[in-house]
């Protein structure tokens, strides 16, 4: 794989980027800070006049700050602590500490690896490519692959393992449909998605299976200009189609921007957007990986894959309003508040990026939980809903996690573009 690179890199054209990026979890326990060291090229090659292959690797290494480390600390420091001593727990420790790292694969990565054939009547692309439909901020109820990165702005997109064939059909109309898999590839994954434009809007329908949920959405999405620009995407799922009971939910997202003529520009944003699916029961703990002992305990790790298509949102009416300004030609600066309209909790992001000579930037950004009413929810949870009751017996035990939840994070990095 190596050689291949070389021999890309030094006949065709590279790409990217490498990046340096600081973390600061205030108010948090333990170590605050947080350093990432990211390099991120893409080389890509013709192999004939129509068949072109781009190839994106990734190398990171991160040091600092570890939620697992916390969450160790504190059940030793809460009544379990004991417990999980006579169960001789031991938690996870990585071959190189430092680095967090046991093997290759940990801090190096394949993220795109695909093949384009463009011909005079469709585009056809396969391999691990980013995958994302639909036309609302934030969340898309029509992505067939959703990831949100509302709260990692330096996030690529998450490659997925698919064959898409565009075929396009007049002047602005088009047929997309893609099949792939999982990154095991176990579980299968269809989508489809037919685009006409008229009167300066585009319409779109979106159907897709996902067998990893268990379930068929269908959407449809509708965005275009009317003296300001306006979006409608909805979606609705049917999960659990090979169950006896069919669970069925809607996600709508209706918004609205206009550009004012101030500085390089200005652009303000409203959406609102309809989650009708149940809280999925995540927390937290979800990524942090529990200690191994000899006799089970209510943190053992399941066998239960995680639903990646699992609802984002646990509640049911949220609003969005964001506003982008371009100071100058290299100075831009935006802010973004997300509210719950329901338990009233939000989460404010400023954020700011400069454009200096010679390829570098610097961006920084702020992630601040609030609660405009009531006592927290799911963007600032309350110190109640930071105390995980843990069953033992007939009683349970309390642990105190609001260690864990900072008050807020500021995230800074630095890019050089190449």
């Amino acid at each position: 794989m190596i050689a291949l690179l070389l021999a890309m890199a030094g006949a065709q054209e590279v790409q990217g980027f490498a990046e340096l990026r600081a973390t600061a979890a205030i108010g948090a326990d333990g170590p605050p800070f947080q350093l990432v060291e990211r390099f991120r090229p893409t080389f890509e090659a013709p192999l004939s006049e129509r068949v072109f292959l781009s190839t994106t690797v990734e190398m990171g290494f991160i040091q600092g700050r570890d939620n697992t480390d916390v969450f160790e600390s504190a059940l030793r420091e809460s009544d379990f602590g004991p417990l999980l001593e006579a169960a001789n727990c031991e938690w996870p420790d990585n071959a190189n500490n430092v680095f967090r790292i046991d093997r290759a694969s940990d801090y190096l990565a394949v993220d795109r690896l695909y093949v384009d054939w463009y011909t005079p009547k469709f585009d056809l692309r396969v391999g691990r490519q980013a995958l994302q439909w639909g036309s609302a901020l934030f969340i898309n109820p029509t992505d067939p692959f959703p990831q949100v990165l509302f709260t990692e702005p330096f996030k690529p997109r998450a490659g997925v393992n698919s064959a898409r064939v565009t075929i396009p059909f007049g002047q602005l109309n088009q047929v997309q449909a893609v099949i792939g898999t999982n990154d095991t590839f176990t579980k299968v994954r269809a989508a489809v998605r037919g685009t006409v434009n008229a009167a300066n809007t585009d319409f779109s329908v979106v159907s897709a299976y996902r067998q990893e949920s268990d379930e068929v959405l269908v959407g449809m999405d509708i965005k275009g200009t009317l003296g300001i620009g306006f979006w409608l995407e909805g979606g609705v799922a049917f999960r659990g189609l090979t169950e006896e009971t069919l669970d069925v939910y809607e996600t709508v997202a209706i918004g609205a921007d206009y550009s004012f003529p101030v500085l390089q520009s200005l652009i303000v944003s409203g959406q609102y957007i309809r989650n009708g699916a149940e809280p999925s029961g995540a927390s937290a703990l979800t990524a942090i990986q529990p200690p191994e002992c000899d006799i089970p305990t209510p943190f053992d790790a399941t066998d239960t894959e995680p639903d990646p298509f699992a609802p984002f949102l646990s509640g049911q009416d949220y609003g969005l309003l964001a506003v982008a300004t371009g100071v100058t030609r290299d100075l831009g600066a935006n802010v973004v508040w997300l509210q719950n309209f329901g338990d009233g909790s939000a989460i404010f992001v400023p954020s700011a990026s400069i454009q200096l000579p010679k390829g570098f930037d610097v961006s920084l950004t702020a992630q601040i939980p609030v609660s405009s009413w009531g006592d927290g929810g799911e963007f600032h949870p309350s110190d109640d809903d930071l105390t995980l009751n843990v069953p033992v017996g007939d009683a349970s035990i309390p642990i105190d996690l609001t260690g864990l939840v900072p008050d807020a994070s500021v995230f800074v990095w630095s890019r050089y573009n190449f």
